[in-house]
């Protein structure tokens, strides 16, 4: 468990993964040597991961799903079996009317149906219902976020990998990774921090913070979609929130500290209004947490600007 000081330091870390340690001690009151420490201790214990999570459109990956699994035989063989797909970053096994939650990334909607279609054929797999995100209003583990598209040279995907591998370097190694000044590095870093092309954020088990249950639910909207949705996204303890179509118009997932107070949560979902029905499931077991884009693995596919390395992004 987290003390108090500590959760001060993740919300910090949730809103800039890259503060630093001296905005770090400054916000919770203590030494830049005892937030350091702190800081070191929860990233090295594995509670808390900072990520680089850039955004999956600047990768060409514009099709996002998330599956509803009935499996062949034991949910956490099939999950795994899914888990292992290049385009699967998430899944977890739950109770209800499906067995397995996963999500899923494709280049577009014809690679996305193309991949539930292989999915389907897997051993392990019964049935699958696809709902499709449209808009993704709500993501703790810094998957996705709304973004200003504009042209990467060859020195933009360098950082972009560089601050994935290692989300909180400072700008000095930065800069001598790629050949520029730090104040231009800093530049370049900043303008894709504002973008939103990457965003570097903690992530932490929500375990971790008391948050002992987590359940997915899906939501029939009667009216005003957005308001509505935006409504959801303010109850306590939703991580994940999406509006799309399919089995349901809105889907999300929930933590609490307890089976109370997550039922107690989601009776406050559905009683909102413009909510005509909300089906929840429990999630048993998370096979694969989400996972953001490999820029590495996804560049050599996207076609960028010249190399002139003296122009910022954008």
């Amino acid at each position: 468990m987290l003390d108090s000081v500590d959760v001060s330091l993740l919300a910090v870390l949730q809103e800039d993964g890259r503060a630093s340690y001296q905005t770090l001690a400054d916000r919770v009151g203590l030494s830049r040597t005892a937030v350091r420490s702190r800081v070191h201790r929860l990233l090295e214990s594995g509670i808390v991961t900072i990520v680089g999570a850039v955004h999956p459109a600047v990768c060409g990956l514009d099709a996002d799903a998330w599956l509803l699994v009935r499996a062949q035989g034991d949910p956490v063989l099939a999950a795994r079996a899914l888990s292992a797909r290049t385009a699967v970053y998430a899944s977890q096994v739950t109770t209800g009317n499906h067995d397995v939650v996963a999500r899923i990334r494709a280049r577009d909607d014809a690679a996305l149906v193309a991949e539930v279609d292989e999915i389907r054929d897997e051993e392990r797999v019964q049935a699958v219902s696809v709902f499709r995100t449209v808009t993704t209003v709500r993501d703790t583990q810094a998957i996705a976020a709304l973004y200003e598209p504009c042209p990467l040279d060859p020195v933009d995907w360098e950082l972009l990998a560089l601050l994935q591998r290692d989300v909180r370097g400072s700008f000095v190694r930065l800069s001598q990774a790629v050949g520029l000044s730090r104040a231009a590095t800093r530049t370049r870093v900043s303008a894709l921090l504002q973008s939103g092309i990457i965003r570097v954020v903690a992530v932490a088990d929500p375990r971790t913070m008391g948050q002992a249950v987590s359940a997915g639910f899906g939501l029939t909207i009667t009216a005003g979609a957005r308001q509505t949705t935006a409504r959801v996204a303010m109850v306590p303890g939703v991580r994940a929130l999406a509006r799309g179509w399919g089995p349901y118009d809105v889907l999300g997932e929930i933590t609490a500290s307890s089976p109370p107070v997550l039922a107690t949560s989601l009776s406050e979902i559905g009683a909102i209004a413009g909510v005509a029905a909300c089906t929840s499931w429990s999630v048993l077991e998370v096979v694969a947490t989400p996972a953001p884009v490999d820029v590495s693995a996804e560049r050599q596919v996207i076609t960028t600007v010249p190399d002139p390395r003296a122009q910022t992004v954008c």
